[in-house]
C-alpha cells in the first residue's frame, strides 16, 4: 500500500491539504511500492536517494 501525508498549516483548506496528500501519494505510487512520501519528499533533492 502506497501512503501520501500532508502536515496541516494554519491557512488551509479541506481542499488544499487534500491536494497536496494526493500529490504525495501519487509521488508514491510512481516510486515503486509499499512506500509512504510527504509532501516534504517533493520538494528534496530529487537525486537523493531515501533511506529508511
Amino acid at each position: 500500500m502506497s501512503v501520501g501525508v500532508a502536515i496541516y498549516q494554519a491557512m488551509d483548506t479541506g481542499h488544499s491539504i487534500v491536494s497536496r496528500a494526493d500529490e504525495a501519494l501519487y509521488a508514491a505510487k510512481n516510486a515503486g511500492r509499499n512506500l509512504v512520501k510527504t509532501e516534504l519528499d517533493l520538494t528534496e533533492n530529487p537525486n537523493q536517494e531515501n533511506v529508511a
